[in-house]
C-alpha cells in the first residue's frame, strides 16, 4: 500500500517550511539572552516543536493568522526548555532567599537560637524545614559551580541549628547515586568536582563546551531526582 499525502499534510508541511525563518529568528533573538551553554541548534529544535503545535492547532476559518499563532507557540516551547536547563529549581531559589532572611532576623534578636527558631521565623513546621534544609544543602554539593549568590548566606549558623543535616551522611548519598550515572555524566561531575574546566572535560570527551554543559544539566537533574530534591514552597 503506497503512501499518498493528504492535502492536509501537505499544507502544514509547506507552513512549517514557510515558517521555518520565523523559528530561527525568536531563536537567534533568545539565545542572545543565555548563557553560553545554551546551544542555538537546540532552542531551533524545541522551537520547531512548538511550530509543530501551532499547525495542528491552527483553523483557517477562525480569524487567527497562523504566523501569529505560531510565534506564540514558538517563543512558549523555547522558554520551556530554557526552563528546564535552570540550575536550581525555582522553589529552593525561594527557600533560600527566605531561610536567609530568616536567619539575620533571628540572629539579630537573639544570641543563640535553634532551627526551632528559624522554622518559626519563616512559618514552618521544623519537620517540612529540615527537609527542605537538607534538599537545599544537597543542591549546592551536586551543583558544582552554581552561582555564589545562590547558595545560602547570612549570619554564622551555630551548630545546634545545623545539627538536624549530617553533611557526611549527604555527601556518601550523593557519591552513591553519582555512582550509579551513566559513564558520560559520572565522568563530567567527578571532573567538575576535582575542578577541571569544560574545556579540559570538552577535551577528554571529545565534544564542545555546550555538550559537556548539556550533560553537567542532565546528571543534576537526575541526582535530583534520586536525592528527592522536589522542595515546593508550599508543599
Amino acid at each position: 500500500m503506497s503512501l499518498v499525502s493528504t492535502p492536509v499534510a501537505s499544507y502544514r508541511e509547506q507552513a512549517i517550511l514557510n515558517h521555518m525563518p520565523q523559528v530561527k529568528m525568536i531563536a537567534s533573538r533568545l539565545r542572545r539572552r543565555c548563557p553560553p551553554e545554551v546551544l542555538l541548534e537546540d532552542l531551533v529544535s524545541a522551537g520547531v516543536v512548538g511550530l509543530l503545535q501551532a499547525c495542528q492547532k491552527f483553523d483557517p476559518r477562525r480569524q487567527v493568522k497562523l504566523g501569529t499563532l505560531a510565534e506564540h507557540r514558538i517563543r512558549g516551547a523555547m522558554l520551556d526548555y530554557l526552563r528546564q536547563l535552570d540550575p536550581l529549581p525555582r522553589a529552593l531559589r525561594q527557600f533560600q532567599k527566605k531561610r536567609e532572611t530568616a536567619l539575620a532576623n533571628v540572629a539579630g534578636s537573639e544570641t543563640r537560637f535553634s532551627a526551632e527558631d528559624v522554622a518559626a521565623t519563616m512559618g514552618l513546621p521544623l519537620n517540612k524545614y529540615r527537609r527542605q534544609l537538607r534538599e537545599s544543602q544537597a543542591e549546592d554539593m551536586i551543583s558544582l559551580d552554581a552561582p555564589a549568590r545562590d547558595r545560602v548566606r547570612g549570619p554564622e549558623v551555630p551548630a545546634a541549628e545545623c545539627q538536624p543535616i549530617d553533611r557526611c551522611v549527604l555527601a556518601r548519598e550523593i557519591e552513591d547515586a553519582i555512582a550509579q550515572l551513566p559513564r558520560s555524566e559520572r565522568i563530567v561531575m567527578a571532573a567538575r568536582k576535582a575542578g577541571e574546566c569544560v574545556r579540559e572535560v570538552a577535551r577528554t570527551l571529545r565534544v564542545t563546551e555546550g555538550r559537556v554543559s548539556q550533560i553537567k544539566n542532565r546528571a543534576i537533574h537526575r541526582l535530583r531526582i534520586e536525592l528527592g530534591i522536589t522542595c515546593h514552597p508550599n508543599g
